[in-house]
């Protein structure tokens, strides 16, 4: 201690990791992630290029507890699939032991501090048992033990997700859970105001996804509005039912959907209570039924529901509706604060977009949890989904050990701050100092005069480097300057540029361009940009032929030292295989994903060094993966074609 206040920072130890959402949130509050643990391959990828290197892709199961290191705090989320109420609930199901690894890595390593995330139905599963278990084997080694059920939305983050926090500690700290729910904040956020402002998929990283609206369930899709779903069994205005959709599951007649609108509000009466075990619902006989919807009822009637898959016999004599539908094809209310993010967030059979007939995109469901945009989400889109839905939201995390951290440092003025730590992926970082170590920002021939890098990047479409650069020096030793050059003859010009290709194409566009600039500022010259700010310099380069996104940024960044990153085939290439773009994003959707992961001040020196590395190393044909410097990020495998998606 120095002055009362800690120096050092605490150190944090985590199992069960998956892709770090509960270590984001001790990492954002100021902790330091010194060792952490999961068997997910494609999880730890993710982890790795977020957080750092610390992960370690194994089976605790089989690992030596002195390959663990003590830290200050053991985070852990042991796996909760056996606990959930959304699975089967096996008591066999070898998961549920997996919590015990856990105790037995804090028996032996005794951190300050135990932070244990799962699911509510762990306070059930078995009445109970496995989290008196937890509790009595904490306090047998010394630990005062606090738990509680915390939602999600009780804290600021759109989605209403019960999960227990298990927070156990070795220094006499008692109450600490209400210190924890005395953070709660009203009012509560909604899902717009999550994803409100990205409807628009591939405009930011992760928000792309492979199961466009399957044609066959387009016409049920269009018939559920927001905050209804697909449900036979339920009445009211939130279930949209099977026979409300004929262009899909067929047409009724009134009297057939009278009956089949019996059926459903009656199932569950109790005056139609029969033995044996149907679940939560009563089949009805014919008499029953009869009974509810009239004389014009008949047995002909109910026969040709069963055949168009309506109605199913359960057992003779005994009919319920075929199809329950219960929870299929929810689209989710802006207005409301989303449902617990799962898994399953991506298939629209599942989930509705609120506005679109889509799903959701992986990005969105990073959103509700509360992840920030330029934490990215690696391995196949299955899953993406499978981690983001299995992940702590960082933001419970974060305050969990924000209250830690006032304990440990004894008042809020500790020197490791209060303050959010700002969050730049670990591989982010990474790739750059490996790409500047490599290849230290070579000069790939950009002209720092605008005008000169206007003529250079149109002189180098479409052609090699070699000849487009041997063409612009010929062309500026027989114009040298710009006036003369404007004054120029087309043939002269195009047997100029016929080197490069497209000669005539080019010579029509460099005329037409110069004889635009010297007409909006009297000069051939664009030194009067300086003047301008960075949209309006974008929005005039954009209006000279031929110059889209990637040139006029290339004239920016080059020649006024503005923070963006233009993105050629080169770079397309690279950022593809590290799985940050998408194969269906247009430029503008490109340069936007890429602006929001790289940070302004490592925009020029990713961009010359991932060209260079794209032009020397990850070629499009024959890539030398083998002396790949950035392999480790790479989800290609050496000659792998990556999938549009």
């Amino acid at each position: 201690m120095i002055n009362g206040q800690l120096d050092f920072t605490p150190s944090v130890v985590s199992l069960f990791s998956g892709c770090g959402g509960m270590d984001l949130g001790f990492y954002l509050a100021g902790f330091e992630i010194i060792w952490a643990i999961d068997k997910d391959i494609e999880a730890c990828s993710t982890y790795l290029f977020n957080l750092g290197k610390n992960i370690n892709c194994l089976d605790i199961q089989n690992l030596p507890l002195s390959e663990i290191p003590r830290g200050d705090i053991i985070i852990c989320g042991p796996p909760c699939q056996g606990f959930s109420y959304a699975g089967k609930r096996s008591p066999t199901d070898d998961r549920n032991l997996l919590y015990l690894e856990a105790l037995k890595i804090i028996e032996a390593k005794k951190p300050s501090f135990v932070v244990i995330e799962n699911v509510k139905g762990l306070t059930s599963f078995q009445n109970g048992a496995i989290l008196k278990k937890i509790i009595v084997e904490l306090e047998g080694i010394g630990y005062g033990v606090e738990w509680s059920i915390l939602n999600a939305r009780d804290f600021g983050i759109p989605q209403n997700r019960e999960r227990v926090f298990i927070v156990a500690n070795r220094l006499n700290i008692s109450n600490f859970m209400t210190k924890i729910e005395s953070n709660k904040v009203q009012p509560e956020r909604h899902l717009k105001d999550a994803i409100g402002d990205i409807e628009i998929t591939s405009t930011l990283a992760n928000h792309w996804h492979s199961n466009n609206l399957n044609s066959k369930y387009e016409k049920i899709v269009s018939k559920i509005s927001q905050g209804q779903k697909l449900c036979d069994t339920r009445l009211g205005n939130r279930s949209v039912h099977s026979w409300q959709i004929p262009d899909y599951f067929g047409d009724t007649t009134e009297l057939e959907k009278k009956i089949l609108f019996a059926i459903a509000k009656n199932r569950r009466q109790k005056r139609f209570l029969k033995k044996g075990s149907w679940n939560d619902a009563n089949p009805l006989t014919l008499d029953e039924i009869s009974l509810l919807t009239g004389d014009e009822f008949s047995g002909a009637i109910l026969t040709n529901l069963i055949e168009r898959g309506y109605v199913t016999e359960k057992a003779p004599g005994l009919f319920d509706l075929k199809h329950t539908f219960n929870g299929k094809f929810r689209r989710l209310d802006y207005n409301r604060p989303s449902e617990a993010v799962l898994t399953n967030f991506g298939n629209i059979r599942n989930y509705i977009h609120p506005t679109i007939d889509r799903s959701f995109t992986v990005r969105e469901c990073a959103r509700i949890q509360g992840f920030p945009d330029n934490f990215i989400f690696r391995g196949s889109i299955n899953s993406q989904f499978r981690q983001a839905g299995n992940a702590v939201p960082p933001k419970m995390a974060f305050l969990i050990a924000l209250e830690i951290k006032k304990i440990l440092g004894r008042g809020e003025s500790a020197p490791f701050g209060l303050k959010q730590r700002k969050f730049i992926p670990y591989g982010i970082t990474e790739i750059n100092k490996i790409f500047r170590e490599q290849y230290g920002s070579p000069n790939l021939g950009n002209k720092s005069n605008p005008l000169d890098e206007l003529l250079y990047l149109y002189i180098s479409q479409r052609t090699f480097e070699k000849a487009y650069q041997s063409v612009f020096y010929q062309l500026k030793r027989r114009y040298r300057a710009f006036e003369s050059l404007r004054r120029a003859n087309i043939n002269d010009l195009t047997e100029i540029l016929g080197p490069s290709g497209l000669a005539n194409q080019k010579a029509e566009t460099i005329l037409q361009s110069l004889a635009k600039i010297y007409n909006d500022f009297g000069e051939t010259s664009l030194r009067k940009l300086n003047k301008l700010d960075e949209t309006s310099k974008l929005e005039y380069l954009l209006t000279l032929p031929r110059v889209g996104l990637k040139t006029a940024y290339c004239i920016m960044m080059y020649c006024f030292g503005s923070g963006v990153l233009p993105i050629d085939a080169n770079i397309r290439r690279v950022c593809r295989k590290l799985g940050w773009l998408p194969g269906n994003a247009n430029s503008l959707q490109e340069h936007n994903i890429l602006h929001d992961i790289i940070p302004v001040k490592d925009r020029h020196s990713f961009h010359v060094n991932c060209i260079t590395h794209a032009r020397n190393v990850c070629l499009p044909i024959h890539p030398r993966c083998e002396t790949c410097c950035i392999k480790v990020f790479c989800l290609m495998k050496p000659g792998e074609k990556r999938k549009k998606v």
